[in-house]
């Protein structure tokens, strides 16, 4: 994990590709859930202990780097350095938004966490499942409406601007 806090929770760089078939179970649903019905505050984890500053943005986004073709090598980045090689993202990738989101009870994530429990499950650490099934308090037994339905597939899909959240232009 990249962030280790005890509050922060799937901060990941899955080195492993997308799984063919996503991992729909009560983790990802209780993940989904929280995600899209407990957001408490919108904010970034920002300073030498990472402590979550609710309403401090990035401009940026990051990308899934286990998804195949997320990435793309490019030659010249405007307002870098001119001829310097740096990492494009091709904008078809599962992508984050410019924030971080601190849920009920406490716990700080990202707009790839569902995506991360459900197609790198085999990345997730343990403790982080653990989290999820012992701090996340959701209703996982209700049917999914036709809308919910459609916002998991976006989560899932690493696309949480088409399942409502704000995403930089």
């Amino acid at each position: 994990m990249l962030v280790d806090e005890k509050h922060a929770l799937l901060y990941l760089h899955p080195k492993l590709p997308c799984a063919k078939t996503p991992v729909v179970d009560d983790v990802t649903l209780t993940m989904f859930r929280a995600f899209t019905q407990h957001v408490q505050a919108q904010g970034t984890l920002y300073g030498p202990n990472h402590a979550f500053q609710a309403g401090l943005f990035t401009l940026g986004v990051h990308w899934c780097t286990g998804c195949p073709k997320t990435w793309r090598r490019r030659g010249k980045y405007e307002g870098g350095v001119p001829g310097s090689q740096v990492l494009d993202v091709d904008r078809n990738g599962p992508r984050s938004t410019g924030r971080d989101y601190q849920l009920t009870g406490g716990l700080v994530t990202n707009a790839l966490c569902v995506h991360y429990v459900a197609c790198h499950r085999e990345e997730v650490p343990a403790a982080a499942i653990a989290k999820i099934e012992t701090t996340l308090n959701t209703d996982v037994t209700s049917e999914l409406s036709a809308s919910e339905q459609a916002q998991l597939h976006a989560m899932i899909v690493g696309r949480p601007d088409q399942a409502g959240f704000p995403h930089p232009a």
